[in-house]
């Protein structure tokens, strides 16, 4: 699996607190090794977020990502709950 990063997602990250990036890299590398690891709650969004998924770093933190195709993941933003949503 490649991961590819949005300019969204790496302005989100770089404004988030040390702790938070370093969990955030952690949660990644977890998807990477298993995109169905249950600790990261990997769920399909809906509505106007419909094509996108999203996984939990922390109970408040989230990543949105998008699949390209079977072996490219874009990650689209990183943020609180209500900033992603």
């Amino acid at each position: 699996m490649i991961i590819d990063y949005h300019r969204t997602f790496k302005k989100a990250f770089a404004k988030l607190p040390k702790d938070y990036q370093n969990k955030t890299v952690i949660s990644i590398e977890k998807f990477v090794k298993n995109p169905r690891d249950p600790s990261l709650g990997v769920h399909p969004l809906k509505g106007m977020m419909s094509g996108r998924s999203a996984f939990s770093v922390t109970g408040s933190i989230r990543v949105i990502f998008t699949r390209r195709n079977n072996t490219i993941v874009l990650m689209l933003d990183v943020g609180g709950h209500d900033q992603v949503y």
